[in-house]
């Protein structure tokens, strides 16, 4: 079984009212207005992020009383204008969601609708380089009846997509009647260029009649880096309790059904539904569950509890089953429906609305999660969170405050850092909420707002904090003239607008687009230096800072010198330059003492007594530190042994 999320949790801190203004260094930017405000604008569709900091917003439009699909592409610092999807389709769009990759690629699913219990399910791309999407394709000729088909898309960063959504045949069952339909969980992956259904539903049993979808009992998906994903549903048992499942996506293949949500909880029976699931997985293969789970039906002062599962990475031999579902909060008071975040190979982020305040869990496989309640926030609609490396997290809640405004709070871990109430341009009721994370704390947040007569689609982008990111110097000493210094991009921040390089304090150059620097010959003098590279955000988001990383550098030769004793002869080698000098290797020095006898593997000095006397000729190779190398030869002259005094006749 895979190790359980620890069910204990820790009060960790209480916010201040929300109007308390973001501080100095806040990073989420004022919203930007997308569309609107226009009484033509229906509503929000999604949001989608990319690692390198490219995505997308969708929505719906009415264009002579019908509804259509309209996108719009982020290019990581400005918007482009949205431009209509569904070209050429003149019926009801429904169901818009939008997927992104990197390189400002995006993929936009909708269902159009056609005759009756034929809906049909599209897509259209934006592909790379280009600033039009192509033509619509089909994916599903017929889904049925589209009014409960819940799409659910997610995107991986090369370009593969997979989606999940209801086909529904027939809205009142024929055996238990209204509340139940005739459905299917469909899936349908894309492969950068096309997409195919997997064919086979992913439903426990084909036949099983489903609870009638909604947004909090809808199937939802999850992607990994490499194309697997994974898909989690509602479905009933053979009690009829709805329970949550789920299976691993490989390819074209499906894994097995899983269970999610628990038939017991603490000792006692579950008796309740499972509903309003939200699910992540980390490019490593790591997915966590979120959802609610209802009280038994019998006990009428219990309430509904947020619950935590997880699935291990496939490669950690824990990876074929869900831990055991941990419940998160305090439990006092009913949740609303949970967001979840993954952050590097273990962080955890769970967000929701509880008695009207937003309620936080930040943990992983290392430590106890720990409880927030962070001030104010709508149940509807939901909150939604996303996590990035180091447990940097971002967490956006919709408040009534000054007539409805979304609020948007960067965490450390359980820690606020900056909060920001954002608006879009005429005001009014938040209506939709939708957050996408890079994986790295960068965010978009979306949301539909506005009264009936001005509906406005905005956009606030969230830059996360500052990760100290690595240089690579050329290592603890160099001979180099222009020695190269490399660096990673920061995590937070993949695609700076430039570099700049500073060498013991001293900028020594601006505006650099490689991630490589030569340092100009002449600029550093013999010894330590001390080397830091600042990459300033193209998105305004401030300047990431690497740590200081030191090396040295030394271009003078080590010198040796001979002396010589009676038959012994001494050879000490030196490295000029005192402090300033990377001294003389271990090891590094060679002496050929010029009769057939040879002394390596020495570091600074040598001795060697001859047999006989005369002239001999010394070879001494020896190195430094920072590879420089030298040779000496040196003619000595080697007294022979004394003869011995006459003896007295």
């Amino acid at each position: 079984m895979s190790r359980p999320l620890p069910a204990a949790l820790v009060v960790a801190a209480t916010v201040a009212a929300l109007a308390v203004p973001a501080a100095a260094d806040a990073r989420v930017g004022a919203a930007t207005t997308i569309a609107g405000p226009d009484p033509a604008i229906a509503d929000l569709g999604g949001v989608a992020m990319a690692p390198d900091g490219t995505g997308g917003v969708v929505f719906r439009r009415y264009e002579a009383g019908v509804p259509h699909v309209y996108a719009a592409r982020y290019d990581g610092e400005t918007w482009d204008a949205p431009q209509r999807v569904d070209v050429g389709q003149r019926f009801t769009s429904s169901w818009p969601r939008i997927g992104a990759a990197n390189d400002g690629r995006l993929v936009v699913t909708w269902v159009q609708q056609g005759p009756p219990n034929q809906d049909s399910l599209y897509s259209a791309v934006l592909p790379r380089g280009s600033s039009r999407f192509l033509p619509p394709t089909l994916v599903d000729f017929t889904i049925g009846d589209a009014r409960a088909a819940y799409p659910a898309l997610a995107m991986a960063p090369g370009g593969d997509a997979i989606l999940a959504y209801e086909k529904v045949t027939a809205f009142t069952h024929p055996v238990l009647g209204a509340g139940y339909v005739t459905s299917q969980i469909k899936l349908a992956r894309f492969d950068g260029s096309r997409w195919s259904g997997l064919g086979v539903p992913a439903n426990r049993v084909a036949t099983t009649p489903l609870r009638q979808p909604t947004a909090a009992s809808g199937p939802k998906v999850a992607i990994a880096a490499d194309g697997d994903a994974v898909v989690a549903w509602q479905e009933p048992d053979e009690q009829l309790q709805d329970r949550v499942w789920a299976r691993r996506v490989f390819g074209s293949r499906l894994g097995t059904v899983l269970p999610v949500s628990p038939t017991t909880l603490g000792g006692a029976p579950q008796r309740g539904a499972a509903d309003a699931l939200a699910v992540r997985m980390t490019d490593a293969g790591r997915a966590v569950v979120a959802l609610r789970q209802q009280p038994d039906p019998s006990v009428r002062a219990l309430p509904p509890r947020v619950l935590v599962a997880q699935l291990d990475e496939p490669e950690s031999g824990n990876g074929r089953s869900f831990g055991e579902a941990q419940p998160v909060g305090d439990g006092g008071g009913a949740p609303g429906a949970p967001s979840v975040g993954l952050g590097g190979r273990f962080g955890l982020l769970t967000a929701w609305e509880q008695t009207g305040s937003l309620r936080i869990a930040q943990g992983s496989q290392a430590s106890a999660p720990a409880l927030a309640d962070l001030g104010p926030a709508l149940a509807t609609p939901a909150p939604v969170a996303a996590q990035g490396v180091d447990a940097r997290g971002v967490v956006a809640a919709a408040t009534g405050e000054g007539g409805g405004r979304v609020v948007v709070r960067e965490l450390d871990a359980a820690t606020v850092t900056s909060t920001q109430g954002v608006s879009g341009r005429a005001g009014g009721p938040v209506t939709e909420l939708d957050l996408a994370g890079a994986g790295n704390g960068n965010a978009l947040v979306a949301f539909g707002q506005g009264q009936a007569d001005e509906r406005q689609i905005a956009v606030a982008r969230v830059d996360a904090p500052p990760v100290p990111f690595v240089v690579e110097t050329p290592g603890d000493w160099t001979n180099a003239r222009r020695p190269l210094v490399a660096w990673m991009p920061p995590v937070n921040d993949p695609r700076p607008r430039h570099y700049t390089v500073r060498v013991d304090g001293r900028v020594v150059a601006r505006r650099v687009f490689a991630r490589t620097f030569r340092v100009p010959t002449g600029a550093l003098r013999d010894g330590t230096h001390r080397v830091q590279i600042v990459a300033t955000s193209r998105t305004g988001g401030g300047d990431t800072a690497s740590p200081e990383a030191t090396f040295g550098t030394d271009r003078r030769r080590p010198v040796a010198t001979a002396t010589v004793a009676g038959r012994r002869v001494r050879v000490t080698v030196k490295d000029p330059g005192g402090k300033r000098a990377s001294g003389v290797a271990p090891g590094g020095t060679t002496v050929d003492w010029g009769d057939d006898e040879t002394t390596e593997g020495r570091t600074r000095r040598a001795s060697h007594a001859y047999a006989t006397g005369g002239r001999r000729s010394i070879v001494v190779r020896t190195q430094d530190a920072a590879g420089n190398v030298a040779s000496f030869r040196f003619r000595v002259r080697v007294a022979g042994p004394r003869r011995p005094a006459p003896k007295d006749r």
